[in-house]
């Protein structure tokens, strides 16, 4: 698979210029944050993880929270290993991943 996003551009999703992507964001995050404090969630799962970022904000609200990444991407899995070292993270496909090979359940 190709790695073009993350040939074209090298914020690799830490700046976004859009004044409305950056409300959103904020208001994704209180939610998340809300979600993870009332909750005594222990584990979280990102598929498409990109570089971790998302992760990365989950581990600053809750150290406790096991985290764990997936991506197909090799290029962005380089990157979130090299920028979030507390975080797992595998670079595969959900199905490979799953073990399901396609297969309905």
């Amino acid at each position: 698979m190709q790695d073009s996003i993350y040939d074209k551009n090298e914020s690799y999703g830490h700046e976004i210029e859009s004044v409305f992507a950056k409300n959103r964001i904020k208001k994704t995050k209180k939610i998340i944050e809300r979600i993870i404090q009332k909750n005594k969630i222990k584990n979280c799962l990102d598929v498409g993880t990109g570089t971790g970022y998302f992760l990365d904000f989950v581990k600053r609200v809750n150290k406790k929270i096991d985290c764990f990444g997936i991506d197909i991407s090799v290029k962005a899995i380089i990157l979130a290993k090299n920028n979030y070292r507390n975080i797992n993270f595998s670079q595969d496909d959900i199905i490979s991943f799953t073990g399901r090979g396609g297969k309905k359940v």
